[in-house]
């Protein structure tokens, strides 16, 4: 299990960078609306924070599958304008909706390399019908079409499926058994994405996943607000880094 930093504030994301269970952080569109931050000052930010090894999950508008692609490979282009290469680090994760146009955009960019997270999954039968992709080399008449024989078309699968546990539990669900079964299915029949619990907003809930996912089997990770994230390691000894307000206060 990796835990990733749920934040869009540049002071969260500095602060994050000095917990070193951390493996990145993920932005959704409400929470740069909610700050007023744009995508380049996240990028900006994480490439600021020094920590190479990070991935930044970052929700791509909705749109066309022509836009969606453009939009990510203009990310993905700055981040490598940023950090000195497409193999430097830290790596760019393109978070898609469910829908069908989104879902052709993220065949696309697999095939040209680009990390895809398919978000706001629902339920363990949308898991099954996310964890590949059709192989598109390009549109016709608007129509997207493959190349080559049968054999040649292999198809892409994301990195990750990402379940809003935090959603589902507001919708009167149970967000931590969804996750449970998606990440036991696709143990079962040896799907490869992992399964990103995201927005989930306490320890107790937290305790809970750990619970369920050890029973069940599967690769899960972690989204968590900062106030969570800085308080894994309370139980085993005092922190260890002492995080203060001043530190987590967004630059200007």
């Amino acid at each position: 299990m990796r835990f990733f930093l749920n934040s869009a504030r540049s002071g969260d994301i500095r602060a994050a960078a000095l917990l070193p269970y951390v493996g990145g952080v993920t932005v959704q569109q409400g929470a740069l609306a909610d700050r007023g931050a744009t995508p380049a000052a996240v990028i900006e930010a994480v490439v600021a924070s020094g920590r190479r090894d990070w991935k930044l999950f970052f929700q791509m508008s909705e749109g066309t599958a022509h836009e969606v692609v453009d939009q990510a490979v203009g990310l993905d282009a700055r981040m490598a304008e940023r950090t000195g290469g497409p193999l430097s680090g830290p790596t760019l994760v393109c978070m898609l909706k469910p829908l069908p146009e989104s879902l052709f955009a993220a065949s696309v960019l697999v095939a040209r390399g680009i990390e895809v997270c398919i978000s706001s999954v629902s339920d363990p039968v949308q898991a099954l019908a996310v964890s590949t992709f059709p192989h598109v080399q390009e549109w016709r008449d608007g129509i997207p079409c493959t190349e080559g024989p049968p054999a040649s078309r292999n198809p892409g699968f994301p990195h990750s499926i990402a379940c809003m546990v935090g959603r589902l539990d507001d919708a009167g669900g149970d967000g931590v058994a969804v996750v449970a079964r998606i990440a036991a299915l696709y143990a079962a029949y040896g799907i490869r994405p992992r399964v990103l619990a995201a927005d989930v907003r306490s320890l107790d809930v937290l305790q809970r996943l750990t619970n369920a996912v050890g029973t069940g089997g599967g690769l899960v990770d972690v989204t968590l607000p900062f106030e969570v994230l800085s308080h894994l390691l309370d139980a085993l000894a005092p922190p260890a880094i002492q995080v203060t307000p001043e530190a987590r206060r967004d630059e200007p």
